[in-house]
């Protein structure tokens, strides 16, 4: 029988907000999900001059912890030559600690806006969905 999407995936608003330094999103606690991903998209519009730097996905097996970055799902840099480009990494969760976040550098004085969204697929007790389906995070 087949669970409904509640059930099997779990997408978390993460982190909108006009850094002018270091930033850090909300943890995704990935409890339950041991068999699937964790998928982050993450977007970022700047203000002229500006750069987004730095962005990757961290892990930590508590979630008031020190964080360390996730090999392989660093994130492109967003300056004017991609500004509003979207990105997409997908982590599988088995062997990762505990929580994620989205980690990066905000664009100084003008104005970067970064968005991140996660999306936890492959619950440990889930069973394959067939269905089409919006998710409301």
């Amino acid at each position: 029988m087949n669970q409904t999407p509640s059930t099997s995936m779990k997408p978390m608003y993460l982190y909108s907000a006009i850094p002018t330094t270091t930033f850090a999103s909300v943890a995704l606690d990935t409890l339950d999900f041991d068999h699937g991903y964790a998928t982050f998209v993450v977007a970022a519009a700047i203000g002229a001059g500006a750069a987004v730097t730095g962005l990757k996905v961290t892990e930590c097996a508590t979630s008031g912890g020190s964080y360390t970055a996730v090999t392989g799902a660093t994130f492109t840099n967003v300056s004017t030559s991609n500004d509003g480009a979207a990105e997409i990494a997908s982590v599988r969760i088995a062997p990762r600690l505990r929580f994620l976040k989205v980690e990066g550098i905000g664009g100084g004085a003008n104005n970067s806006v970064i968005t991140a969204i996660g999306v936890l697929t492959g619950a440990s007790t889930s069973t394959s969905c067939d269905a089409t389906f919006i998710a409301e995070v």
